[in-house]
C-alpha cells in the first residue's frame, strides 16, 4: 500500500510540474475541464491525492463519506496521467441524468393493500427517496432532507416527480385521497435531480452515500440512465452490504427495438428492479424489460400527490418503483428480523406470475401474499 501511494505522490508531481506552466498565470486561459468521478483503491490513497495536490490544474469538489472516490473538475491531460496511475482502480466522467418526461392523464385511483388492523404500516422503516426533492403537502409527513444539488440547497421538490413518489409510498391516510402503500415509514427526501429533473451520476452516488451514513433501510430510486458507472454500482454493492433494500424503476424504454432496455442502476444485481403494467396488468408500452427485471407493479394513470399541495396522476416505471418499495416497508415493519435480500427474496417470491419472465420479471407485485 505504501508503494501505491508513493506511486500516487509521483503522479501528483507530474500534474504539477505538467500543468503548472500553463496555470501560472491566468486560469482563464487554460484548457476545458470537465467533472470526473476518480476512484481509488483505498481510502489512504484519496487522503494522500486530496492532501498533496496543490496544482489549480486539479479542483477536488466532493469526496465520499463510504467510498474511496472523489469527484474532482480535470482537463483531459490530468485524467490521462490519473488513469495510469496504479493507485486509481477507475476514471469516468460525470456524465449527466435526466428524467423522462411526465406523462399526465385523468386521475384515477389506486388499490392500496387491504391490512389487517394488527398490522404495522410502514412503522420504524426510513426510507430515501432519492428524487427531485419532496414538496410540502398536508398528506406527506417528511422527517428530514437533503439537497445534492448546488444550485436547489433545499431538500423542497420544484419538479413534482419526487413528490409524486413519496405519495405512492407514503401519503397519509385520510378521507379525501389516496392512501399511501405505508403511511407510517419514515421519510426521507434526498434531492439527486434538480427542478428540470436533470442531475448527475456523482449527484446519485452522493444520495446513495448520505442514505448509507444515515442508516436507512430502503433507497427508492425512481430514476435511470443507460450509462454504466462504476462509481454508481460501487455505492449500491455498498449501500447493499450494509443491508438497505435498495429499488429502482427499470427505464421507461421498453418501446425501444433492443434486447435488453434496463436503465442503470436498476440493471446492477445489488438493485431490485421494477417494471411497469396498466389497468389490466399487462406489460405497459414503455416499461423497459429485460434479464435484470424482478417485479412489476402499477404504473399507468398513477393518482398521486404533487406541487402546490395538488394532486396529478402520472405514468412511468417511476411510478411502479414505489409501489414495492411501499410493499417492502409493510414487510420490514411487521418482520424487523428480515434481511434486505429475505425481503427481495419474499417479494420475488410471492409476486405473481403474469406473462414471459424477461419482460415481466418475478411477476405482478402480491401485497397480501409477501405479507402472509
Amino acid at each position: 500500500m505504501k508503494r501505491r501511494v508513493h506511486v500516487l505522490i509521483m503522479t501528483i508531481l507530474m500534474i504539477v510540474l505538467a500543468t503548472g506552466t500553463a496555470f501560472a498565470d491566468n486560469r482563464e486561459d487554460t484548457e476545458d475541464t470537465e467533472e470526473y468521478l476518480v476512484g481509488f483503491k483505498n481510502e489512504a490513497a484519496v487522503q494522500a491525492f486530496s492532501n498533496n495536490v496543490t496544482t489549480s490544474a486539479v479542483e477536488v469538489q466532493h469526496e465520499y463519506e463510504n467510498l474511496p472516490v472523489i469527484v474532482s473538475e480535470l482537463s483531459t491531460e490530468v485524467a490521462q496521467l490519473l488513469e495510469n496511475d496504479p493507485s486509481v482502480e477507475f476514471i469516468e466522467k460525470n456524465e449527466r441524468v435526466y428524467l423522462d418526461p411526465l406523462v399526465m392523464n385523468n386521475i384515477q385511483e389506486t388499490d392500496i393493500p387491504k391490512l389487517e388492523e394488527r398490522m404495522k404500516r410502514g412503522d420504524g422503516v426510513k426510507i430515501a427517496v432519492l428524487d427531485t426533492g419532496i414538496a410540502s403537502h398536508d398528506d406527506l409527513h417528511v422527517i428530514d432532507g437533503v439537497s445534492f444539488v448546488s444550485v436547489e440547497p433545499f431538500y423542497r421538490d420544484l419538479n413534482g416527480h419526487g413528490t409524486h413518489v413519496a405519495g405512492t409510498i407514503a401519503a397519509q391516510e385520510n378521507d379525501e385521497a389516496s392512501t399511501g402503500i405505508a403511511p407510517n415509514v419514515e421519510l426521507y427526501a434526498v434531492k439527486v435531480l434538480n427542478g428540470l429533473g436533470a442531475g448527475s451520476i456523482a449527484s446519485i452516488t452522493n444520495g446513495v452515500d448520505w442514505a448509507i451514513s444515515n442508516d436507512m433501510d430502503i433507497i427508492n430510486m425512481s430514476l435511470g440512465t443507460n450509462t454504466d458507472s462504476e462509481a454508481l454500482q460501487r455505492a449500491v454493492e455498498r449501500a447493499h452490504d450494509h443491508g438497505i433494500l435498495i429499488i429502482a424503476a427499470a427505464g421507461n424504454s421498453g418501446e425501444a427495438d433492443k434486447q435488453h432496455t434496463i436503465d442503470y442502476p436498476a440493471r446492477y444485481d445489488s438493485v431490485v428492479a421494477i417494471g411497469a403494467v396498466d389497468g389490466n396488468n399487462e406489460r405497459a408500452s414503455f416499461s423497459s424489460y429485460g434479464e435484470q427485471l424482478e417485479i412489476m407493479a402499477p404504473g399507468v394513470e398513477i393518482h398521486s400527490t404533487f406541487l402546490f399541495n395538488r394532486y396529478e396522476r402520472l405514468s412511468g416505471t417511476s411510478m411502479a418503483s414505489p409501489h414495492v418499495t411501499g410493499a417492502a416497508a409493510l414487510i420490514k415493519s411487521n418482520n424487523p428480523e428480515l434481511t434486505n435480500e429475505q425481503i427481495r427474496k419474499r417479494l420475488n417470491t410471492t409476486a405473481t406470475p403474469i406473462g414471459n419472465p424477461f419482460y415481466y420479471g418475478h411477476g405482478l407485485l402480491n401485497v397480501d401474499a409477501a405479507l402472509d
